[in-house]
């Protein structure tokens, strides 16, 4: 058995470890599907993106409006009808060698939106609107 967090941002490292354990018929148990660092929508839309300076200087030059959120993962509080807790486990659910993902939920009714999920088909687009998030925060491998 092998447990191990798992989420959109898990780095190539962990994702070898979970092809490597799926070679060798190892059960995998994922944890920490939704990371504090995609929590809210500010913290998702600038994951991955380069630190500012001392109050807010010397940070990159502002870039063309038009694509602004494009590569990031802010369509995760965007998505209509679904919270982006639901979409990370929606993605985590998607992967063939996990077997499990722990959930844990502070309230019954964020329990009975999560367990609904799996009878849920993602919206059209989202997966490649993830992987073009991951390329644009430098975490595909």
């Amino acid at each position: 058995i092998l447990a191990t967090p798992y989420n959109l941002n898990s780095s190539w490292q962990v994702r070898h470890r979970i092809r490597a354990a799926r070679e060798q018929d190892m059960a995998v148990f994922a944890y920490d599907y939704f990371p504090q660092s995609l929590s809210t929508t500010k913290k998702a839309d600038s994951a991955g993106q380069p630190k500012k300076g001392l109050f807010g200087f010397g940070g990159p030059k502002k870039t063309n409006k038009v694509l602004a959120g494009a590569g990031t993962y802010a369509f995760l509080h965007r998505t209509q009808g679904w919270s982006g807790e639901a979409i990370c486990l929606a993605y985590t659910l998607t992967d063939p060698a996990i077997s499990s993902v722990l959930v844990s939920a502070d309230q019954a009714d964020q329990l009975q939106a999560l367990a609904a999920v799996p009878e849920r088909d993602m919206p059209p687009g989202l997966a490649a609107q993830i992987e073009m998030a991951r390329v644009g925060t430098g975490q595909a491998a």
